[in-house]
């Protein structure tokens, strides 16, 4: 299965790449709305992680779109800057599974990565 991260930040791309590695995941990290719609056409994707510090047009038509997507439902999880409340707030209301502050993700990152597998 595959794992898609919408960040150009990649602070945390060597330990979601670590945490997956074990469940046999594959990391694919994406900064533009091409690049995610040919990494998520492939049918594969258990779990799309969004960095909230990305552009907000681009993550929010991303959320909508695979929210729109009747086959698939992968599991969406947004992480942010504990201050950006107003993006958090955004992110629930899009509808991710899962908000976090930036802590919490580092914190919980190998158990959701666990749970996707």
């Amino acid at each position: 299965m595959k794992i898609i991260i919408v960040a150009r930040n990649l602070f945390f791309l060597p330990r979601i790449q670590n945490a997956a590695t074990p469940h046999g995941h594959i990391v694919q990290q994406t900064e533009s709305l091409d690049r995610f719609n040919q990494e998520y056409d492939q049918n594969d994707t258990a779990l799309v992680l969004i960095d909230l510090e990305e552009d907000p047009d681009l993550w929010l038509h991303i959320v909508g779109q695979i929210r729109a997507d009747k086959k698939r439902r992968p599991r969406l999880v947004a992480y942010g800057p504990h201050s950006d409340t107003t993006s958090q707030e955004t992110a629930q209301e899009a509808g991710c599974d899962t908000v976090l502050t930036k802590g919490e993700f580092s914190r919980d990152l190998v158990e959701l990565i666990a749970s996707s597998s």
